[in-house]
């Protein structure tokens, strides 16, 4: 039979029937799934009928096997390909898998409630949990000898998925057996069991060179803990087996048999399922592994998450596979709160410093980064601006929600896309200017801050407003008005602080008082130093900001006299 290729890609000419093969296979996966549960804990007159569906099972894979070596040795290990082998095969991994399970069920009944050789729990519920690691392995040495046998005998796409798929099913259709055994607990076996068998299906979808098995079993790890968090009989903290299944997929994606385009598809499920766990855990869901709490708020679930997804898909990465896990990175900042937010920020910035000056990196990957840093920041910035607390406590240091949002974040945030517009990484319309905008919008945060953080964004937008005049005028290049409109946005931060804050406000501080005048003169300055030869300043848009700019600072300058 001809061999399988070493490397098998994902191809977008896959016909129809090729499309048909897998939704039968997927059906079948889940008919498999059902039969298991059904016979398991519908369907069963008593503990001996474990012994006698193993044994019938066992024997038919057994009986395959034998089939297959009888072929080889009459017609060779060149043999042309076979239908009935490839069925056959298929056939002696489903009953192999089947018997393993029952049979490991009948062993433990046998030992324990027949002989007392072991010890079971007590009540209706009676298996020991560690069944769930026992039937596990057994899964596993069913794959190992399945995979041996496949490539021995140079099957093909049919025992292949089979092999994948088999401790997919399992796993579905036997999580909620094994939370019965341990009381709704995810305990130590149960988290070996889970983490065995999902990533031993991505582990030898690799194996058995098929990509679009990969994908299948990559995307059943990521959204097993989901389904198991969402069910009736699951809770939030289950989600917590997610960390290891993200970290399993991530350090597999670097596999480069893989096709990148597939990686790049796929990573945006992965972030999309991070984030969605987030938003399930962020009622301070704490983090549990192996029934041990590692971890509570605020350093709890969602933390974890967003930390499996910077270590686990660092190194796809930094190979451009991944160009959705940074910009999932930085949306995920804004569903982490507290002490874990200011650390996440902090390797978050330091992140995206290393991703600017890769020159790897794409220049949209940079640009959209940003932008969801931008986008967490403003979240965060109004859900934080009416809340006591620390942002970060050490001994006797500690810095407010507040502070930490408008004075260490904000200024290290709008620092980081200045330098990025300046290295040519970002736009005008894209970088610092968003930021300042947003900024200017969250009235309680301008409320809470205080004047120093209304003076960072008034200076930084004078900044923006020179870069951006100065560049025009050194290209020379005259701009249609519509264009200069859309930077008017860029000269609204402190218009809109200046008239929103001021006006109506009392006991305002002098240098409050005077900022709009003060922005008046920086907005002229700044405007007749680039001016294009030729151009009158009273037909520029930035001649309304001066208006106003002075109209406001009239207002708040002449109501303390008349009173």
């Amino acid at each position: 039979m001809s061999q399988a290729p070493e490397n098998t890609v994902v191809r977008p000419e896959y016909d129809a029937s090729m499309m048909g093969l897998y939704a039968s296979l997927v059906a079948g996966g889940l008919m498999l799934a059902y039969a298991i549960w059904y016979v398991t804990v519908v369907n069963v007159d008593n503990d001996y009928s474990f012994l006698t569906l193993g044994v019938i099972t066992g024997a038919t894979a057994v009986s395959v096997i034998g089939l297959h070596e009888w072929m080889r040795s009459q017609a060779g290990p060149d043999r042309s390909e076979n239908p009935i082998e490839e069925y056959g095969g298929a056939i002696a991994v489903l009953m192999g898998a089947l018997s393993v399970v029952w049979l490991s069920r009948f062993a433990v009944f046998y030992a324990g409630q027949e002989n007392d050789w072991i010890a079971i729990q007590d009540g209706d519920v009676w298996m020991p949990v560690w069944l769930a690691a026992l039937q596990a392995v057994g899964i596993l040495v069913v794959m190992e000898i399945s995979t041996r046998n496949i490539r021995r005998h140079s099957l093909g796409t049919l025992p292949r998925t089979v092999v994948v798929l088999a401790p997919l099913a399992v796993l579905f259709s036997g999580v909620k057996i094994w939370l019965e055994y341990s009381r709704g607990e995810v305990e130590t076996f149960i988290t070996l069991s889970v983490i065995l068998l999902s990533g031993s299906a991505v582990l030898y979808s690799l194996r058995l060179d098929r990509a679009i098995l990969y994908l299948m079993s990559s995307g059943a790890a990521v959204g097993l803990p989901i389904f198991i968090a969402l069910s009736s009989w699951g809770e939030t903290e289950h989600a917590s087996l997610l960390v290891p299944a993200v970290v399993i997929v991530g350090i597999t994606a670097t596999d480069r048999s893989l096709s990148k385009k597939m990686i790049e598809n796929g990573s945006g499920a992965v972030v999309a399922a991070i984030l969605f766990c987030q938003i399930l855990a962020a009622d301070e869901t704490q983090f549990s592994i192996a029934g041990h709490t590692i971890s509570e708020h605020p350093f709890g679930l969602t933390f974890w998450l967003w930390v499996a997804l910077l270590v686990g898909w660092f190194a796809p990465t930094t190979m451009q596979r991944t160009p959705a896990m940074p910009v999932g990175l930085a949306l995920a900042l804004a569903l982490l709160s507290d002490e874990a937010a200011m650390v996440a920020w902090v390797v978050g910035i330091c992140a995206f410093v290393y991703l600017e000056t890769r020159p790897q990196a794409r220049d949209w990957v940079v640009r959209a980064t940003y932008v969801a840093m931008v986008a967490s920041w403003t979240v965060s910035s109004f859900i934080g601006a009416g809340r006591d607390g620390n942002i970060l406590e050490f001994e006797s240091l500690k810095l407010g929600i507040v502070d930490g949002i408008s004075l260490v974040i904000f200024p290290s945030l709008l620092a980081l896309g200045i330098w990025a517009q300046w290295r040519g990484r970002l736009r005008a319309y894209e970088g610092p200017s968003i930021l300042l905008v947003l900024a200017s919008l969250n009235y309680e945060l301008l409320e809470e801050a205080g004047p120093l953080f209304l003076l960072i964004i008034s200076a930084a937008s004078l900044f923006q407003l020179n870069w951006f005049l100065r560049s025009r005028f050194e290209d020379r290049y005259e701009r249609e008005w519509f264009s200069d409109l859309g930077y008017i946005v860029l000269l609204s931060s402190p218009l809109i602080l200046s008239s929103i804050l001021t006006i109506g406000e009392q006991h305002l501080e002098p240098m409050i008082l005077a900022l709009p005048l003060i922005l008046f003169f920086g907005v002229f300055g700044i405007c007749h130093r680039w001016r294009v030869d030729g151009e009158s300043l009273v037909l520029r848009p930035e001649m309304a900001t001066m208006l106003i700019l002075v109209l406001v600072f009239l207002i708040n300058n002449v109501r303390p006299w008349e009173e």
